[in-house]
């Protein structure tokens, strides 16, 4: 299902799905909902936090609610500037883990159009779902492209947690109990 301007989607009550792929694509298309609508709550329903999302050139980990909300609002913005109409994901193959029947690994298309017509090349992403508290939830993303080009992560957050994260690896270690201190 994709999602566009003409769209009347509601999110409805429907039957959980129960095989890896139906569930790996109604994950797929909540997410996408909410993500059009900037629906924070929708959103928070279908994503675990924290939540990882990487492309092949930036790495972000939402880490709460707030968080979450600025990446949505950053993510359909950059697609209003771009005139996109419509913003789909479709699932490629999705399966359960061996040994895990609450996690499912999967891989999707994204496509985003206007007038019917491609205006970011469609790209790969890899997730992960895990079940909850009884609700499946993505964990983490990885898009099989360039943030530059993609524009799926917020450059302002990426950079802040990679300033963060150089900081925090300058710093001496803390001492531990069998330090002596």
């Amino acid at each position: 299902v994709g999602h566009g301007r003409r769209d009347d989607h509601r999110e409805g009550v429907t039957a959980m799905p129960d095989g890896a792929r139906d569930i790996y694509q109604t994950n797929l298309d909540r997410v996408s909902l909410a993500l059009w609508t900037r629906n924070l709550p929708m959103m928070l329903r279908h994503l675990a936090i924290p939540n990882r999302m990487t492309t092949l050139d930036a790495e972000i980990v939402l880490g709460s609610p707030e968080e979450l909300e600025i990446a949505i609002h950053d993510l359909r913005d950059h697609l209003e500037r771009i005139g996109a109409e419509w913003y789909e994901r479709r699932c490629i193959e999705a399966a359960f883990v061996p040994f895990n029947p609450d996690m499912i690994m999967g891989r999707h298309i994204t496509l985003i159009r206007r007038d019917g017509e491609a205006i970011v090349e469609p790209y790969v992403s890899h997730m992960t779902l895990m079940r909850i508290g009884g609700r499946w939830k993505g964990t983490s993303c990885d898009a099989e492209g360039h943030n530059s080009e993609l524009r799926v992560i917020s450059d302002d957050m990426a950079e802040g947690q990679k300033r963060e994260h150089l900081m925090r690896s300058a710093m001496p270690p803390r001492p531990g109990p069998d330090d002596g201190a």
